[in-house]
Parts: structure tokens; sequence; C-alpha cells
């Protein structure tokens, strides 16, 4: 009979153990939800007859992704390669610019007022002009989308390291660190949580600077595709692009959430040790 209860508990410890797994929560959130709501779509457009020109049928979706992925695809990496390069930029260019900002104060009194109204400005009255100075290539979606990304990088790394308590540098002082010292190791592991914030944010403006580009002029890509298959009523075509620029953009904050957990796993140790 103990040994019943032995086998009991031992398999309820280990079931409780599957369900407390952080990996089965996200398989369920971000694999078996989806399912269950496309499902449930189906069934009620379905149910509801609502014609397929208003809202087509998750079903007839999935069959247009595949069949027309000679036409998605292409078009796709051609949207990833704006998008990535133009992140590339702006976040680069956002780093540099608050390590400056940080350093010098006064550097950063004089442009900052032009980049707040750079970023307030409507991106889509500066693509003509960027066409018409970078011409009707690549530059002008990358441009968009760098301008974009570059403001949330630049606010979130400014104020983590402006945010390292004075207790740490008193400390870094009182242990002769030099500038380089203090800055690798004090400010940039104190601005690490900021800097992966402002890039979550920074690919997602990315996005939209380099669609607003591609609806503008573009004879490739996503934007180009969903602005032709709305203008042709082919909403099944349309649909496909937008869940495919869906998956890109979860792929890319999925690839960005895991080495932020990687980078800043020395923080898990010290709320440990705590």
């Amino acid at each position: 009979m103990n040994n019943v209860k032995k086998l009991t508990e031992y398999y309820k410890r280990k079931i409780l153990s599957i369900f407390s797994n952080n990996l089965l929560y996200k398989i369920i959130f971000y694999i078996l939800v989806p399912i269950l709501l496309v499902i449930f779509l189906e069934n009620l457009l379905h149910f509801k007859k609502i014609p397929s020109y208003l809202i087509p049928l998750p079903s007839q979706i999935f069959k247009t992704i595949v069949h027309s992925r000679s036409i998605l695809l292409p078009n796709a990496l051609i949207t990833i390669q704006e998008v990535m390069l133009s992140f590339f930029i702006g976040s680069l260019c956002g780093v540099i610019l608050a390590i400056i900002f940080f350093y010098f104060e006064k550097i950063e009194k004089i442009m900052m007022p032009y980049i707040f109204t750079i970023q307030i400005f409507p991106k889509i009255s500066l693509a003509p002009l960027l066409l018409l100075w970078l011409g009707f290539g690549i530059l002008p979606k990358v441009a968009i989308g760098a301008l974009m990304s570059l403001f949330p990088v630049l606010i979130n790394m400014l104020t983590g390291l402006r945010s390292v308590s004075k207790t740490k540098e008193y400390l870094f002082n009182s242990l002769s660190a030099n500038k380089v010292q203090k800055f690798f190791k004090l400010y940039i592991p104190n601005a690490s949580p900021f800097i992966f914030t402002g890039l979550k944010v920074g690919i997602l403006f990315s996005m939209i600077g380099v669609l607003v580009g591609e609806f503008i002029s573009a004879t490739k890509g996503l934007g180009y595709l969903i602005q032709i298959s709305s203008y042709q009523m082919d909403l099944n075509l349309c649909f496909a692009a937008i869940i495919l620029l869906t998956v890109i953009v979860v792929l890319i904050q999925f690839i960005l959430n895991i080495s932020q957990s990687y980078i800043l796993r020395w923080q898990d140790n010290i709320m440990d040790k705590d």
C-alpha cells in the first residue's frame, strides 16, 4: 500500500513539474492557442456565411500560402532584407548617438530637438523626398525604416546609461577604474535591459517604415504585394502576405528574446542570490 502511495505521489510531482515548465506554457500560448483561434474563426465564418470577398476563410488563406509560395517567398525575402538592413543601421546610429549624448550633454541639447522633430514628422510625407534623393531602389525603404528605429534605441539606451546608481559609480571610482572599464563593466551592463527594450520596439518601427516605403514606390516586397492584391480584390493573397509579415515579426522578436535571456542571465543569478 505504501509503495502505491509513493508511486502515486511520484507521478503527481512529475505531472506538476511538466505543467509548471515554461516551455509547455510557451507551446500552449504560441502554438495551441492560435490553432484553436483559427479553428474557431473558420467555423464562425462558415456558420455565419460571411462572403469570402469580405473576410476569407483561414483554410482558403492557408491554401493561398501553399499555392502562391513562389510569389510570397521571394517578396518576403526582399522585405526581410530591407527590414534587417534598416534595423541594423537605425540601431547602430541610435547606440552611437546615445553614447555621444551621454558623455557630451551640450551636443545632446543641440541635436535632440532636431531628432524629436524628425521623429514626430509624418514619415509618409518624407517618402516622396527620399525617393527624389535616393531613387526608386532599396535605399528609400531602408532610410525610412532606419529613421523610425533610431529613436527608441537612442532613448532607451540613453536612459539605461544614466540610470546607474551613484553607489556603483563611487565603488568603481574607489577601485580606480578608468573610463573604458566603467563603460564596459558598469554602464553597458546596466543599460542592457533598456537596450533590448529599444531593440524590440525598433524592429517594429523598422517594419512599419519599410512597409510605408513599399506602399509608396516598390515593385517587390510584401508591402507591394499587399497593396496590389488589395487593389485587385484578391483578399486571400492580401491576408497571406499579412500573415507572413506577422510570422516574420514574431520570429525576430523570438530571436531577440532568446538573445536577451542569454545576455542578461547574470541578472537572474543576482536575483536568485538576493
